[in-house]
C-alpha cells in the first residue's frame, strides 16, 4: 500500500505523493489521511509546505483534509501552511471554493522553501 512522503527541508514538513496519488478520490484520501494528519502534528517547526507535483485531481475530500491538517499547524502563532505545484485543475478547484485565498500557494518547491525559511 502507497503512502504519502514527508520529508523534511530548511526547517520545512514536506509532504508529497507519489505517482500512485496522481488522482486523490475519496478511498485515496481514506488511505492517505492519518499519516497527513500525524505529519501535520508532528510538524516542528511548524511548516509544512503541501507539495502537489503529479497530482492532478482532488475534490472536497481532500480539501477537507487540507483543511483539517491546517487547523492543527494554525494552532501556533507561528505556523505557516501552503502549497506548491498545484496543476491548473486543482488551482481552478480551490478558486471555486475560494480557499485559494486562505493558503500560499507557490509554482514550485524551491520558491515555498525560500519563502517559508524567511
Amino acid at each position: 500500500m502507497a503512502d504519502i512522503r514527508v520529508t523534511h527541508e530548511a526547517q520545512v514538513t514536506v509532504i508529497s505523493f507519489p505517482a500512485v496519488f496522481q488522482r486523490l478520490r475519496e478511498t485515496e484520501v481514506e488511505q492517505i489521511a492519518s499519516t497527513f494528519l500525524a505529519a501535520m502534528q508532528g510538524a516542528q517547526p511548524r511548516k509544512v509546505l503541501i507539495d502537489l507535483e503529479g497530482v492532478e485531481f482532488f475534490g472536497s475530500s481532500f480539501i477537507e483534509l487540507l483543511v483539517r491538517g491546517w487547523k492543527r499547524i494554525k494552532e501556533d502563532q507561528q505556523g505557516v501552511f501552503a502549497l506548491c505545484s498545484v496543476s491548473p485543475y486543482c488551482v481552478e478547484v480551490l478558486q471555486v471554493t475560494h480557499i485559494d485565498e486562505v493558503w500560499p500557494r507557490y509554482s514550485t518547491k524551491q520558491e515555498a522553501l525560500l519563502a517559508m525559511a524567511s
